[in-house]
């Protein structure tokens, strides 16, 4: 997959999966380990569970958190990020099957989001975007 995106001039993929904790170019041949292609890949943060509503419902996101932040004690660069979707925020009634992803969406969400940003208010973080994650992790490689 990284090797389209990258054929499509794509600098930086998102996604959820159990893998590196940290941004980094995959290899062509795994896109597990650290390797040279052009693409950057940022996963959502993992901890207990990937920092994902459906996933850490009913844990309190601070909580999360402070242990994904524990978690990359020995990294000199800290990253954090949370996958919400927008219609994470608001109630939502869907089949059946699908009711894992149905508990967390609207207060649950909003709640818990809204907690952590009144929290990290009070903490020393800074907020980028993926184009700054690109700069700041491809620092040290040979690109092609």
């Amino acid at each position: 997959m990284n090797a389209i995106l990258g054929e499509l001039g794509y600098l930086i993929e998102a996604s959820a999966y159990n893998g590196p904790n940290m941004p980094y170019h995959p290899s062509e041949e795994d896109f597990l380990t650290q390797g040279n292609m052009k693409i950057l890949h940022v996963p959502v943060t993992r901890n207990n569970t990937i920092f994902y509503p459906a996933n850490t419902y009913p844990m309190p996101w601070v909580s999360l958190y402070k242990e994904a932040l524990c978690s990359q004690e020995e990294n000199a660069i800290k990253l954090i990020v949370i996958g919400v979707y927008p219609w994470e925020l608001i109630e939502q009634d869907f089949f059946p099957i699908l009711f894992f992803h149905e508990r967390p969406c609207g207060e649950y969400t909003y709640t818990q989001l809204s907690s952590l940003l009144d929290y990290l208010g009070t903490q020393d973080v800074s907020y980028i975007t993926m184009s700054d994650a690109y700069g700041i992790f491809s620092l040290d490689l040979d690109l092609r």
